[in-house]
């Protein structure tokens, strides 16, 4: 029984989908207007792969295609380079970057 001034975790659920494959949002990307993942090969390099996306929500992804259940993902974009992060985050503000709210 909750009282005043206790705290409660509740998950509610809007849907369920069966045998989905789901990554965080920071690792699919937009290449040419298309969502892309980066897939790790055996040789160790990352081949980028169109995904088609059923779901999404602000920090997930639901896929419909496009990745094998146990197949590695980079969360960054493999193909740039360090020089260009680092010109990237001097033009950004860190606080600018992060998500809003009240």
């Amino acid at each position: 029984m909750l009282r005043p001034g206790l705290l409660a975790d509740v998950e509610i659920q809007v849907e369920r989908i069966p045998n989905a494959l789901h990554l965080p949002a920071q690792a699919v990307f937009q290449k040419n207007g298309k969502p892309t993942v980066f897939v790790q090969q055996k040789n160790g390099k990352f081949e980028p792969r169109t995904v088609q996306l059923l779901k999404q929500s602000e920090s997930l992804m639901v896929l419909s295609s496009g990745v094998e259940p146990g197949q590695v993902v980079s969360l960054a974009d493999p193909n740039v380079k360090n020089s260009d992060k680092k010109k990237d985050e001097k033009k950004s503000n860190a606080v600018g970057s992060l998500p809003g709210g009240k």
